[in-house]
């Protein structure tokens, strides 16, 4: 615990229930993270959250014993899982008339005083981009936008931090070992996936060099006198050494089981072969009396990821299962089983279930005529599911090996074109983020959980489905619905779902009068590739684009029309990012007669084959026609941002 002017920082302590009330009314007297100002959060939500998220270290700041701050790390997002190297960071809060320096100051420096002991190396955090004071605070704890960052439906970015990693890439003999608490971002940049970042550790300044996806850093400069890096050269690797102003007699390399020795007692310049070319942590330990420097150096050159987005599906597997016309595949690396329609789109996830387990997990999976067999293991956890198909798929968890922790099971839906039951209206209504359900990626509300029968209408494929279960249910997390249960040896979870033919919804189509064609822009117009078919994608999957060049489309009674043909880009699947201008209270208008009002707060909203924005105001209307593809749009700063992703060539129509 520290104290300072007042100010207590301390870990959280899930068994001491004062700090748990006062997490709560935190949060609630804020009215920050929760779905909606209307549900304020219970202790029961809080512990739920708690080991739902899987949070790993979470700190409170507390001044006159009332919690006024907290932050902390967790395993768990609606992104999924974080990798073995990862945590996801959140929950900073501070009472707005507690927003000090001095607050923040203190709770990030105990934070750092535990990076050593934190079970990741790289921390993830969401960031809405119009938000300038998180966006600056982020960038001093070195968060940066890198090749793994994405945007996600709500428009937030993701950012990296490396810090934890390069804070525990060196050290010192015991009798000086750095203070990483004292720890000061002085520049960092991130150029062709190579982040440089110079710190300044108690008396050091450090500059260090690494790969975007690595744990390790390849390159490390302390006050320009000691300076080591690895670099490849006729498919060897070598380390470089150069050592100026430094009492420095040896430099010990093992990589691998090898190790290289050299002594320094005349040339302070050179190189050591290393004797591994692989992905092998190279350990270098320089000896010479103060100067006891302990490092980490690693140069991968393999192209992979620090965090990988949940819904792109890469080892996909079709099995001989068909169920209602879609086929049954299967993700060898998630256990998650993938409905495909005969266009290849993939509809909804029976997800195997997400809890955070050791690197050295694995799927076994049996498949024969209407069963399905897939088998988790890891070294704690052994976990059992079996898929009966007839004309229900029964699904049923056996636990064979229990560890602590929540399973979070259930069906994802792909995009947003379907609605959901609403049982207290008693009618189908379109799933609408932020809007309905009621739903949040930083709390789970124990009060939605029942025990019922879901119902859900995909209009992709114009059918209803529906769900059953033994367990509790919610609509949460972006499960539909999500089921939890505790990993606990013998235990068994089952449900079942069906998929039923069902009449198209027909709503009430609302008249619109267009009085006048208005004049629109079209600006900022480019092409490129994606890697995903929704709207959440990778930022800097449009690096090679085909831009516009600041040209700028006129819609108007002479040029009513603008046209697109995707064939510019040779790529599996393209987007097609623009921005509309010129609206006043934009309205969409959905292929099923749905009004949607545009709203700064509103998340983006998605769609299929076409869609009309309705100026209000004006009474004038453009229509954007893409056939086949995915449309979303997202109102921010007065202008509408406008992204369409298929495949093959198709021709983009935008008119008035």
């Amino acid at each position: 615990m520290e104290t300072n002017r007042n100010i207590i920082v301390k870990k959280y302590n899930i068994a001491n229930d004062t700090e748990t009330a006062g997490i709560v009314s935190l949060f609630n007297r804020n009215g920050s993270y929760q779905v909606s100002h209307k549900f304020n959060i219970t202790r029961a939500d809080w512990l739920l959250t708690y080991k739902a998220k899987e949070i790993t270290d979470f700190y409170l700041v507390i001044v006159n014993n009332k919690v006024i701050g907290c932050s902390g790390f967790f395993r768990y997002m609606v992104r999924g899982e974080a990798s073995n190297n990862c945590l996801f960071s959140g929950y900073l809060l501070i009472d707005g008339k507690e927003r000090t320096g001095q607050a923040v100051r203190e709770l990030y420096q105990k934070m750092w005083k535990g990076v050593e002991t934190l079970p990741g190396k790289v921390l993830i955090t969401e960031i809405n981009p119009q938000n300038r004071a998180s966006l600056h605070l982020s960038k001093l704890n070195g968060y940066l936008e890198t090749a793994d960052s994405w945007e996600d439906i709500y428009n937030y970015h993701s950012l990296f931090s490396y810090m934890p990693t390069l804070l525990r890439s060196f050290y010192t003999d015991n009798s000086n070992k750095f203070d990483l608490s004292n720890s000061t971002i002085v520049d960092q940049n991130i150029n062709e996936n190579i982040i440089t970042t110079k710190i300044k550790v108690d008396n050091y300044y450090i500059t260090l060099k690494l790969l975007v996806g690595t744990f390790n850093p390849f390159y490390i400069n302390i006050d320009d006198d000691i300076l080591l890096f690895i670099e490849h050269e006729d498919g060897k690797a070598y380390l470089n050494y150069k050592l100026e102003n430094v009492n420095c007699k040896k430099i010990n390399v093992v990589s691998g089981f090898i190790v290289a020795s050299r002594n320094l007692e005349r040339k302070k310049t050179g190189r050591i072969k290393i004797s591994s070319n692989k992905a092998i942590t190279t350990k270098v330990k320089i000896k010479g009396n103060e100067n006891n420097f302990y490092l980490l150096l690693n140069r991968n050159e393999s192209n992979h990821s620090a965090f990988e987005m949940s819904d792109i599906v890469s080892n996909m597997t079709e099995t001989s299962n068909k169920y209602k016309g879609l086929n049954i595949c299967i993700n060898k690396d998630t256990g998650d089983l993938i409905y495909v329609d005969d266009r290849g789109n993939k509809v909804f996830i029976d997800k195997f279930g997400e809890i955070f387990t050791s690197k050295n997990k694995n799927f076994k999976i049996k498949t024969k005529h209407n069963e399905i067999l897939i088998t988790m293991q890891s070294r704690k956890i052994v976990i059992v599911k079996k898929i009966s198909i007839s004309n229900k798929i029964k699904v049923t968890y056996f636990i064979k090996r229990g560890a602590t922790g929540i399973l979070k099971m259930g069906l994802k839906i792909l995009r947003q074109d379907y609605k959901i039951f609403d049982p207290i209206a008693s009618k189908y209504k379109r799933f609408q983020p932020k809007k309905f359900p009621m739903e949040s990626d930083d709390f789970l509300y124990s009060r939605f959980f029942k025990v019922c029968e879901r119902r859900y209408f995909i209009e992709s494929i114009n059918k209803e489905l529906i769900v059953k279960s033994n367990k509790k249910t919610s609509n949460q997390l972006g499960y539909r619905p999500l089921i939890l249960d505790k990993v606990i040896k013998d235990n068994v979870v089952s449900y079942e779902y069906c998929l039923k033919d069902y009449p198209r919804i027909k709503r009430k189509v609302e008249k619109v009068n267009i009085l006048n064609n208005s004049n629109f822009i079209i600006s900022n117009i480019f092409l490129g590739k994606s890697s995903s078919t929704t709207c959440v994608y990778k930022i800097f999957e449009n690096k090679d684009v085909c831009k516009s060049n600041g040209e700028q489309i006129l819609l108007n009674e002479n040029s009513k029309e603008y046209v697109c043909h995707m064939s510019k880009v040779k790529q599996n699947y393209w987007s097609f990012n623009a921005d509309l201008q010129y609206f006043t209270r934009p309205k969409l208008i959905l292929k099923d007669g749905t009004h949607i009002l545009l709203t700064k707060n509103l998340s983006k909203i998605e769609t299929c084959d076409k869609v009309f924005i309705l100026d209000s105001f004006r009474k004038s209307l453009i229509k954007i026609f893409a056939p086949n593809c995915w449309i979303s749009s997202f109102y921010e700063k007065n202008k509408i941002r406008l992204r369409i992703v298929g495949k093959d060539n198709t021709k983009i129509k935008i008119s008035i």
